[in-house]
């Protein structure tokens, strides 16, 4: 027997959470539901709760599922699309999953595979999503357990296909805009690298056999190109140790009771505030859709959100939170402009009002969304002739530096 801990909610209450003895996480679950609980989460006492790793272990942990689950975006899209379409053929959820593992990636096909093993030994398809972080969010894992309980899986795998489709979408067309200043400056700092080690050391000592002091911008020029030669290689320890350095720093603060990202997220620019403000509206509408409370929605919302710049979010997310459980509607909760503009505040106040708060959040996504579009065209606009005049003010610099010399030489001649 097992001790496990479980958050459910029965028909018209409130969320409630306890511990019950079982079996097997399916034997606790059945035990739930014939009391009239619907289980919302349940995992065994000796988890998570008991690990003895360290804050910033667990940071770095969180922070490498969560690189994960953004790089399988895509794959989780087909796969969502997959299953959903199977379930609503009629073919039973064991089926389709190993229909769909056998012609997935080796990756995939391994996830899969688990998965299906768990689902033979009684564990929900929720449960199974839990135990894969690197695949699964717990919005997601929410989703699915209240998808289960209403009977409309397929319809809640589809929502999560869609979802993923256009998240995909707009994050591949950012970092498709920010790639072209990332190579235009890469290009600009190989040639000031080339001619830092190649052609201005040649003038430079044209220049000392002359006795004559070489000019101050052609010795910082060439300092420069000389030392990113000389210790790039440092680039990925440095970057390394500095997100190292930052999660120790957010973990201690935390401790503290100091919340940095009300000082971070200030920087954040408003196309990420919009990507970031859609991507809740997605999957609050889509939980609320699935049946999951308001406010239990966001409170598993929230830990997907975090520093550098979702850290303004995550706060006022959590604090949505408390003012809904102290009788607050959602309107009035997510009041703070900088995430939330009156538009959004009241139209989400009249979704609430009529009853259709999924609906209404769902548009919202939608319109925050079109916004980062909007945004992000615009921005590649602005970087375009941005990039060409800082990519003419480096190779002015490099032969401005390589031009001094000569003339200096020229006039000792």
């Amino acid at each position: 027997m097992s001790v496990y801990r479980y958050k459910a909610m029965p028909d018209g209450g409130s969320v409630t959470r306890g511990e019950v003895i079982a079996d097997t996480s399916a034997a606790a679950r059945a035990a739930l539901r014939s009391a009239g609980l619907r289980v919302l989460d349940i995992r065994p006492l000796h988890g998570r709760a008991d690990w003895s790793v360290p804050p910033v272990l667990q940071t770095i942990v969180r922070a490498a599922h969560h690189h994960a689950r953004r790089r399988r975006t895509r794959a989780k899209a087909d796969l969502f699309d997959s299953l959903s379409t199977m379930l609503d053929s009629g073919i039973p959820l064991m089926d389709a999953i190993s229909s769909a593992a056998r012609g997935a990636p080796s990756s995939t096909r391994a996830m899969l595979l688990a998965l299906a093993d768990m689902l033979k030994d009684g564990s929900s398809l929720s449960e199974a999503m839990q135990s894969r972080p690197g695949w699964f969010d717990p919005t997601e894992v929410a989703m699915i357990t209240a998808g289960q309980h209403r009977g409309e899986l397929p319809s809640v795998l589809s929502g999560l296909a869609e979802r993923h489709e256009r998240s995909g979408e707009l994050m591949a067309k950012l970092i498709g805009t920010l790639t072209y200043p990332f190579v235009v400056s890469l290009v600009g700092l190989g040639v000031v690298v080339f001619l830092s080690t190649k052609t201005l050391p040649v003038l430079v000592g044209l220049l000392d056999q002359a006795g004559v002091e070489p000019p101050r911008l052609t010795s910082l020029v060439m300092g420069f190109g000389q030392g990113v030669a000389a210790w790039w290689w440092l680039t990925v320890p440095g970057v390394i140790a500095a997100g190292l350095i930052a999660a120790a720093v957010h973990s201690a603060a935390r401790r503290r009771g100091i919340d940095l990202s009300a000082r971070t997220d200030r920087f954040a620019p408003r196309v990420v505030r919009k990507l970031l403000v859609a991507r809740m509206c997605g999957e609050l509408a889509e939980m609320t859709k699935a049946g999951v409370p308001a406010a239990e929605a966001l409170r598993i919302i929230a830990p997907t959100f975090g520093p550098p710049v979702g850290g303004g979010l995550r706060r006022q997310i959590e604090e949505a939170v408390l003012r809904i459980e102290r009788g607050d509607s959602i309107g009035d909760a997510l009041s703070d402009p900088r995430w939330f503009d009156a538009q959004f505040v009241a139209l989400v106040a009249a979704g609430q009002a009529s009853g259709e708060l999924g609906v209404m959040l769902s548009r919202l996504a939608n319109r925050e969304s079109r916004r980062a579009h909007r945004l992000v065209d615009r921005l590649t606009s602005l970087l375009e002739p941005a990039v060409v005049l800082m990519l003419a003010v480096m190779v002015g610099t490099v032969a401005m530096a390589a031009i001094l010399p000569l003339i200096r030489l020229q006039e000792t001649l």
